[in-house]
């Protein structure tokens, strides 16, 4: 019961993160033109030398925006079944870190690689 209590939180916050990330968030950044409003996916090109003429921009934000929100609510998660608020400040921050390292590090390889496959 306990793991059916922790899957409904989880979706129910992904959902509510994904809702509120998608239309506050990305409501201005749908077109490449609009990057400089977008801190984030410029940090993202930078760090895996995104070549954006052969990445498809809407696509990369879309999988941010999923990426986030799951990142988000796994760690809101995490934490509300913890009692403990020094316990809740360590393991957010260890779950935040190594969810961004894992994931952004996975996606931005698939990039990569998407990429260097338009090339030939």
């Amino acid at each position: 019961m306990e793991i059916l209590r922790f899957i409904v939180d989880f979706l129910t916050l992904y959902i509510l993160i994904y809702i509120i990330y998608s239309v506050f968030f990305n409501k201005n950044r749908k077109e490449y033109k609009n990057l400089k409003n977008n801190d984030e996916i410029k940090f993202f090109i930078k760090a895996y030398k995104l070549d954006m003429r052969k990445t498809d921009y809407s696509e990369l934000l879309k999988t941010l925006t999923i990426t986030n929100s799951f990142i988000i609510a796994i760690s809101t998660t995490i934490v509300l079944y913890i009692e403990n608020y020094f316990i809740k400040i360590i393991a957010c921050f260890i779950t935040l870190l190594l969810l961004i390292f894992v994931l952004y590090n996975l996606i931005g390889t698939y990039y990569k690689k998407k990429e260097n496959e338009k090339n030939v």
